[in-house]
């Protein structure tokens, strides 16, 4: 349930994103999200993929055009490893160093309504990868509840990224939790005038399963 705040752009235009999980929701075309993670001892193998579709139409600042309507294709892939560095199965608590790479695709297509001057479309689309590391640790509550928080940085492709995330579950059964909490993902992005500078921020709720 995140909204996408910042600037975004290509060469020839420039538009200010401010879009809450509302705004969002009535502009999601499709999105889709999750974590495959797998553990042997001490070592810890993760993937973290987020794909997310989006087309709205917006006024533009000024009479040279008479509104936009913006695309946007955002997939982001996030392979990891880490190594567990603390445990404490009497208290449920854990703490894994995380590292790896966070590999973006972006897409726009920009369609400026006539306006004083006459109507355009700009479109263009980057990849580009990060490196990144980071922590995450988990402490338990009780028998069914715990908190888990995760934080980690990077850079590369970009010019900065880091991603927070804190939470809170619910263990429906040994092998279901229910896990609620609020994610950050920033980055900023900008090589040969294609511009990439967000931030993503909002609720998250999901389930975790485990084999």
């Amino acid at each position: 349930m995140a909204g996408l705040h910042g600037t975004s752009g290509t060469p020839n235009r420039t538009i200010q994103v401010q879009e809450s999980f509302g705004d969002i929701f009535h502009s999601l075309k499709f999105a889709l999200i999750g974590v495959v993670e797998a553990r042997k001892n001490k070592l810890v193998v993760l993937a973290d993929t987020e794909y997310v579709s989006l087309e709205d139409d917006r006024a533009t600042p000024g009479p040279l055009f008479g509104g936009v309507n913006a695309k946007f294709k955002i997939f982001i892939f996030d392979p990891e490893v880490g190594y567990r560095v603390y445990e404490n199965p009497d208290t449920g608590s854990s703490l894994d160093v995380l590292g790896g790479a966070r590999v973006w695709h972006l897409s726009t297509d920009f369609t400026f309504t006539p306006g004083i001057l006459a109507g355009t479309q700009v479109d263009a689309s980057r990849t580009w990868v990060d490196g990144v590391g980071g922590v995450r640790g988990k402490v338990a509550l009780s028998k069914k509840t715990f908190v888990t928080a995760r934080a980690d940085m990077g850079g590369g492709g970009s010019k900065f990224t880091y991603q927070l995330f804190g939470g809170f579950g619910y263990s429906i059964k040994p092998n279901i939790a229910l896990i609620g909490g609020y994610r950050v993902l920033d980055v900023n992005y900008e090589k040969k005038g294609f511009v990439y500078n967000t931030n993503q921020r909002g609720p998250i709720v999901g389930l975790g399963f485990k084999f």
